[in-house]
């Protein structure tokens, strides 16, 4: 990490946790007052979280920072106040045809840029749990951190991620993810 890539982060000032977990933090950028969430993920996922900050748009949070620090990835991205899908629906909340309908057209104009990407960028996690419905009624489509750039000629993925009930058999081992696994 440089020195200036450390300065950036250190303009963020830790609020919490952010829920039960430990790798996620509420931060404040004490410049400009923004309240964002800091994560560590993989290295590995260097290409999809600077993909995602260079292609910032409607439906994806943006991201702040995406600083390299080793062998894991520093990500600050936007706070999102709502609930995500699995939530509303535990609360009792059902979508009639109408409200589905429109909340599937959305994660499709959200997926669109995605798997138009040179190389596609597959998200393979597609569920409930990771589709906000924001405060202010927007779709919004999180967690990235089993994300992956499809790979031309390559037989299957090398490692077997997703959530059960959700993930495309191919997730597990049999070929190689592509965007009809987020479909």
């Amino acid at each position: 990490m440089t020195r200036a890539e450390e300065y950036r982060l250190s303009r963020y000032q830790e609020l919490g946790q952010l829920r039960e977990e430990k790798t996620m933090q509420l931060v404040r950028d004490q410049d400009n007052g923004r309240i964002g969430v800091k994560k560590v993920v993989s290295s590995e996922l260097q290409s999809v979280y600077l993909f995602l900050k260079q292609h910032s748009g409607n439906y994806i949070p943006q991201i702040y920072e995406c600083i390299s620090d080793g062998d894991k990835l520093i990500v600050v991205e936007e706070y999102l106040t709502g609930k995500n899908l699995e939530e509303w629906m535990q609360e009792g909340k059902r979508f009639d045809i109408q409200e589905a309908a429109q909340i599937i057209c959305e994660l499709c104009r959200a997926l669109k840029p995605l798997h138009d990407a040179n190389p596609p960028l597959i998200c393979r996690d597609l569920k409930t749990e990771n589709v906000m419905l924001t405060a202010d009624g927007r779709i919004k489509l999180i967690d990235f951190n089993i994300a992956r750039r499809y790979e031309p000629g390559k037989k299957r993925d090398t490692v077997m991620m997703g959530t059960q009930g959700f993930a495309a058999p191919e997730q597990f081992g049999f070929s190689q993810t592509d965007a009809r696994t987020d479909i």
